[in-house]
């Protein structure tokens, strides 16, 4: 397959009118201009960009289906789903429940990963809890946190098939730093979130191993003159940290902050989406609790942000306006910079030979009209 005629975003960050060929699931290479030599009959994508397909490391549903389900058709179908946003690669997030229904969604994904089909592919787990802070729980219900444990996450890995690659968890509790051991050993990323450590007992956990910040600023210390807290650590430390860039969850001015802090490298986009983004607003049962969707947010009883409804294209768009930013150096926030430890690095996240064929057409308006994953046209907008 030859994409002809395209705005090609190129690994060394800049667009150049071009080419692309395919084979099977790779590319093959690509080019500025014309081909020089004839590579057979060519898909003309004049106006359109063509860039490596956005990676979503944090999201736990869309559309009405969500990761905590007992069956692994769901992951399949959301996976189908994200892919009208341009994601081509996710991390199913599961999040932390009470023991039974958080083993059961484990080992639904697991048998998910293992037979693959047509979407977004997901590339592991991310377990988000249940070893977080109460004081910064957020949405999640008190009956599904659990203090720190090594043999319960062991369990909790071996429900999961050895493929978490995440996890999210409150470094400030006693024997967390166990648990960032526990991860580091079998190639998962322990994450600071959910979490109310002090800025020396973030600066502590990131020398045990810390390894991101899950969705920074939110369910976290806020930052105060006198005590400048985790978020302040994350600033100053250059730890990678996701951002909800929907413009709820973090204020745009807060965002551009973050960025000039922690730069396209320790920056990335994430939705945080759960099952309710794209549907209409009213109340809805969630996670075993009542919510209300209302104007891009949805909040539980107690008035707390539960997730967003934010899709990834939404999220490069709101980049683009929030960070000032053009599209070319937003991509790295949804491409490369998510994908570090999740095993994908060296195929996915770059329009290269060798890469895996995901890439995204985008229109003049940043919209996405085709995906690819891996060689195969898994969404095109009618």
């Amino acid at each position: 397959m030859l994409i002809a005629n395209a705005r090609v975003y190129h690994p060394d960050g800049q667009f150049r009118l071009g080419w692309v060929r395919i084979e099977g699931a790779r590319i093959a290479e690509l080019g500025e201009g014309a081909p020089a030599r004839s590579l057979g009959p060519s898909i003309d994508a004049a106006g359109m960009s063509l860039v490596p397909g956005f990676v979503d490391v944090h999201v736990h549903g869309t559309g009405g289906l969500n990761v905590n389900h007992p069956d692994p058709e769901e992951i399949h179908r959301l996976g189908a789903t994200l892919a009208q946003y341009g994601v081509t690669s996710w991390l199913p997030t599961v999040a932390g429940d009470e023991r039974e229904p958080l083993m059961e969604a484990l080992q639904s994904v697991a048998q998910a990963l293992g037979e693959p089909r047509d979407g977004a592919e997901p590339l592991g787990i991310h377990l988000e809890g249940p070893f977080m802070n109460p004081a910064r729980r957020g949405a999640f219900r008190p009956e599904t946190l659990h203090a720190p444990d090594v043999a319960y996450l062991a369990e909790l890995f071996a429900a999961a098939g050895g493929l978490v690659r995440r996890v999210t968890l409150a470094p400030e509790l006693p024997g967390a730093h166990d648990l960032i051991r526990y991860c580091r050993e079998r190639g998962a990323v322990p994450i600071m979130g959910h979490s109310d450590a002090t800025y020396d007992e973030a600066v502590a956990a990131a020398l045990a191993g810390i390894g991101g910040v899950t969705h920074c600023f939110n369910a976290m210390r806020p930052i105060h003159h006198r005590e400048p807290g985790n978020v302040t650590a994350a600033l100053l430390h250059r730890i990678p940290s996701e951002i909800i860039m929907d413009g709820v969850h973090v204020h745009p001015a807060v965002a551009q902050l973050a960025y000039r802090c922690l730069g396209p490298a320790a920056m990335m986009i994430i939705t945080d989406a759960v099952a309710l983004a794209g549907l209409p607003d009213g109340e809805y049962q969630l996670y075993g609790e009542a919510h209300i969707l209302r104007d891009g947010q949805i909040r539980n009883r107690d008035g707390n942000l539960a997730g967003s409804v934010l899709t990834m294209d939404r999220g490069v768009r709101n980049a683009m306006q929030f960070l000032e930013l053009p599209l070319e150096q937003v991509l790295p926030m949804v491409t490369t910079t998510p994908l570090a430890g999740t095993g994908a690095e060296g195929r996915k996240g770059l329009l290269a030979p060798g890469r895996d064929a995901d890439l995204v057409w985008l229109d003049d308006q940043c919209a996405v009209v085709r995906t690819m994953v891996r060689g195969r046209w898994v969404f095109e907008r009618a």
